[in-house]
């Protein structure tokens, strides 16, 4: 069932939640990182891979950013759904490498390649629906006067 709704949002295959319910809890997971980041007590904070600051930081940027695209998402701006499909897949990546670079601890060294596995997972299915989604668009091929040229 195909629908050329060009309102229609990109939706994960079975699943009726649509993507600015995913970005705006990532943006909450990413303020719940911080404000952990900010309870990390300091004799701790020597064992863990990253310092308590950075973690902070990092996690309130991604937060913003998630904050941003969900608003752009709810407003239905013009290539919203990309800069979502792109954060989500850098977002992705860089939490990939924090894994690799900094885990420390035997147990999670134990479930890395879990959680990578999964991560890739849920990147493929976001990247196959927002492929999917686009292909389904008709494509928009006549000017507008607003296109002509000078």
């Amino acid at each position: 069932m195909t629908s050329n709704d060009p309102k229609r949002d990109l939706l994960l295959p079975g699943c009726r939640i649509r993507l600015p319910f995913w970005t705006a809890l990532l943006t909450l997971l990413q303020v719940g990182a911080a404000v952990y980041a900010l309870q990390i007590p300091p004799e701790l904070s020597a064992e863990v891979g990253l310092p308590a600051a950075f973690q902070f930081v990092i996690g309130a940027l991604w937060a913003f950013l998630f904050a941003v695209i969900t608003v752009l998402l709810i407003q239905g701006r013009r290539h919203a759904r990309r800069y979502a499909v792109w954060a989500v897949l850098v977002f992705a990546s860089y939490t990939v490498a924090r894994w690799i670079f900094f885990t420390r601890a035997d147990y999670d060294r134990q479930r890395l390649p879990v959680l990578i596995f999964g991560t890739f997972c849920v990147l493929i299915i976001l990247v196959a629906s927002y492929y999917d989604l686009k292909r389904e668009q008709p494509q928009d091929t006549e000017k507008t006067a607003d296109d002509s040229e000078p």
